[in-house]
């Protein structure tokens, strides 16, 4: 028998990729995301069943929960940042494998994925309310809206996120065409809202709801500031063309 060589025995020996897909069509990443983000919803089952979340188990049921949905919604929101930021970085270290990091797919494979389970632990915080809270009446609900407040903040982040979860699919995309990226500011708006709705529910002094409020921030800011350089951008391009044709000079080739 003829014995490998130390390159093969080392290819064959190499573990497969985390972006490689399965026959179900999700990637290791994808199954691994998957399993993580359904860790809180296991823990809450659990607590629940065996009566050990403390003597306000609805309070810390609401807490979780929609702390979890905002905490995803921020990683959602966060993929594109990441991915830019990692391009930049590789570019001005030019390590070795530097241009493989950056050109790595794997935060965007999970942005969808992130989004919906990020929807979904908002939805379960939102039957916790009408369920525990409210009693399923549309006059507690409607009344405690109109106080304003947190509660007002938290409807508009639900309805905000209700939004991009309805036309995450492929042929919503293809049937708004130029529409749809700009519904998908209705996430920005959600996480906003739901930032607000987690901050007046603390005190004065807290500091925990600060750091997602401050995270929340920045990716607004970052995403506004690239919609401000792409619009910058071709207005400059199209001033450029209508001064050529006002001179009488000729266009640039395309």
């Amino acid at each position: 028998m003829h014995s490998l060589s130390p390159a093969a025995s080392s290819v064959a020996a190499a573990p497969p990729p985390l972006t490689t897909s399965s026959a179900s069509g999700w990637t290791r990443l994808q199954r691994l995301c998957f399993v993580l983000c359904l860790v809180p919803a296991v823990w809450m089952a659990f607590a629940w069943s065996t009566g050990t979340l403390g003597v306000n188990a609805m309070e810390r049921l609401l807490r979780v929960s929609g702390r979890c949905a905002l905490l995803l919604l921020l990683l959602t929101l966060a993929t594109g940042p990441l991915r830019q930021f990692s391009q930049w970085l590789m570019q001005r270290v030019q390590v070795p494998w530097g241009r493989r990091i950056a050109d790595w797919n794997g935060l965007l494979e999970v942005r969808r994925q992130l989004g919906l389970q990020a929807f979904a632990y908002a939805l379960v915080h939102m039957l916790l309310y009408l369920w525990l809270d409210a009693g399923f009446s549309l006059q507690v609900v409607l009344e405690e809206i109109g106080l304003g407040g947190p509660m007002l903040a938290g409807w508009l982040a639900f309805g905000c996120l209700l939004v991009p979860a309805l036309i995450s699919n492929d042929r919503a995309r293809r049937a708004l065409g130029a529409w749809w990226p700009r519904l998908q500011w209705c996430a920005y708006l959600a996480g906003l809202s739901g930032a607000l709705h987690y901050g007046l529910q603390a005190k004065l002094a807290a500091l925990w709801p600060w750091p997602e409020t401050a995270v929340m921030g920045l990716l607004l800011a970052w995403r506004l500031l690239q919609a401000c350089r792409g619009r910058g951008e071709t207005l400059i391009k199209v001033s450029a063309v209508r001064l050529r044709r006002w001179r009488g000079l000729p266009q640039p080739p395309a």
